[in-house]
Formats: structure tokens, C-alpha cells, sequence
């Protein structure tokens, strides 16, 4: 599998893990990072969005880890860390 495919697995299975108030409390603190027209939409959309401005990338995912840190996810930070 290559390298774009498997991280992309990757936040596929971050976003499967997270409840409905986790991905609320993730849109709350990505805030401003995303356009105001992803607020409510599907989480594989806002990580497109991430991905296109350079926050999220397949070499770094420090940007989503701090952020499922933040909502204490510290399960799902671990997980990205590891891989």
C-alpha cells in the first residue's frame, strides 16, 4: 500500500474511533483552519481541507495529535503518533 493511501487510512480510522461529541469538540478547535462551510460536514471533508492547506500530511500529523490531545483523546494521539 503506498505511503498517501495508508494515511489516509489512517485519519479513516481516527475519524471511525471518534463519538459525535468528540468530532463536535474537534470542529470547535480546529475553528478558523477550516472554512466556515465545513462546520457541519463529514469529518473526511475537514481532513481534505487540512490536507489542502498544509496542516495535515502523510510526513506530519502533529497538527490532528495536538488537537485530539486537546479533546483527550489521548488514545487516538498515541495511535497517529505511532504511525
Amino acid at each position: 500500500m503506498d505511503n498517501e493511501c495508508e494515511f489516509r487510512k489512517i485519519l479513516l480510522d481516527t475519524k471511525f474511533k471518534l463519538s459525535d461529541d468528540d468530532k463536535q469538540n474537534l470542529m470547535f478547535i480546529i475553528g478558523s483552519d477550516v472554512a466556515k462551510n465545513l462546520e457541519n460536514s463529514e469529518l473526511t471533508k475537514v481532513f481534505e481541507a487540512l490536507i489542502q492547506r498544509n496542516k495535515l500530511s502523510s510526513n506530519d500529523l502533529n497538527y490532528l495529535i495536538v488537537r485530539l490531545e486537546t479533546i483527550k483523546r489521548h488514545d487516538l494521539a498515541e495511535n497517529l503518533k505511532r504511525n
